[in-house]
């Protein structure tokens, strides 16, 4: 939903062939601009600011679906075989700042 309102916000920088990206990562959200131009800083303002201004709210119809979908998928994940849930639990002992799958399905 987030990447088809910056689509639509940033489809100017588009055209002239740079790219974004908005991506989460352990510590925090990651932002990423991309193309061979002078104007790379005024695109990670532009998209900087057009995270702060988003209304998620609008968007609320839409997020009801993909939640339930998520929700679905964290629920078949403890349904998958011993040795992927073994190699799950590996990782996440390895990774300690991963939110394990049950702390995202008691928030979803």
């Amino acid at each position: 939903v987030l990447d088809e309102h910056l689509a639509t916000a940033l489809y100017p920088a588009a055209l002239a062939g740079l790219s974004w990206s908005v991506s989460r990562h352990t510590s925090g959200a990651v932002l990423r601009v991309s193309g061979f131009s002078h104007k790379l800083p005024r695109l990670l303002l532009t998209l900087a600011d057009q995270l702060l201004r988003w209304d998620g709210a609008a968007y609320a119809p839409r997020f009801e679906p993909r939640r339930e979908k998520h929700v679905r998928e964290l629920q078949g994940h403890f349904k998958q075989t011993s040795d992927r849930l073994a190699l799950y639990y590996l990782h996440l002992l390895l990774e300690p700042t991963r939110l394990p799958k049950e702390a995202q399905l008691e928030a979803a």
